[in-house]
């Protein structure tokens, strides 16, 4: 299942790095929305007032960057990736916005 392509410019981040599931301060950072590779860890759960998303985390790293992702975009993870370990998932990265929501999702090649 390929990736959907992304017409969003910029993302919200914490100054720390950390993509914002939602932006509900003047003093987020906003990063233009370019692709990026790296491994995420899933490490739980949480509830917005929509919905439930998943929580991943840049593993054994120190600066502990945390990046939402819609469960939708999970089902086209675990349809496209070949191989996931620990939780650990390595692939292209991209930020999508689902009504007032923003999280990490597969990036087109």
């Amino acid at each position: 299942m390929p990736a959907k392509t992304n017409a969003l410019k910029k993302a919200p981040y914490t100054k720390y790095g950390s993509l914002l599931h939602w932006v509900g301060s003047t003093h987020d950072i906003w990063y233009p929305n370019d692709p990026f590779h790296a491994a995420l860890q899933v490490v739980g759960m949480k509830s917005g007032y929509s919905a439930k998303y998943l929580v991943l985390r840049t593993p054994n790293s120190d600066d502990n960057r945390e990046f939402p992702m819609f469960v939708a975009d999970l089902v086209d993870v675990v349809a496209t990736l070949p191989r996931i370990e620990n939780g650990i998932l390595v692939g292209r990265w991209q930020v999508r916005k689902r009504g007032q929501n923003y999280g990490v999702a597969l990036a087109p090649e």
